[in-house]
């Protein structure tokens, strides 16, 4: 198999609402929105909304983006400064890395995570 680039859908009710909640998370502007789609380039990854009403379909709890960051410390104090929703009450070491995870409006979790220096 010979990858050129990798993405993820997460499902949202709303992509305005969603939308909203991403951009200062991510700190950027989408590259692509229509109707049904709003994504994002995230370390050259698609990170894609998807919202379509006439789909009945579960949302939240069906996979969990991780996201390699500089630092997990400062990404876990402007994420809480921003009032998002943190599911660890603090940054988790395990071994070589250092890790959080937190939820969006729809319930979906992500993970950040840095190498531990």
């Amino acid at each position: 198999m010979k990858v050129e680039r990798f993405g993820v859908y997460l499902r949202v009710a709303s992509l305005e609402h969603s939308r909203a909640f991403y951009e200062p998370v991510l700190g950027r502007q989408p590259y692509v929105s229509n109707a049904q789609i709003v994504g994002f380039d995230v370390a050259g990854a698609l990170f894609a909304l998807y919202a379509n009403p006439a789909e009945e379909a579960a949302r939240g709890c069906n996979v969990v983006p991780y996201i390699r960051v500089q630092s997990a410390d400062a990404e876990f104090a402007r994420l809480k400064a921003l009032d998002v929703e943190l599911l660890d009450d603090r940054v988790i070491v395990e071994g070589p890395l250092k890790l959080f995870r937190f939820a969006d409006p729809d319930g979906n979790v992500l993970e950040l995570f840095s190498l531990n220096a």
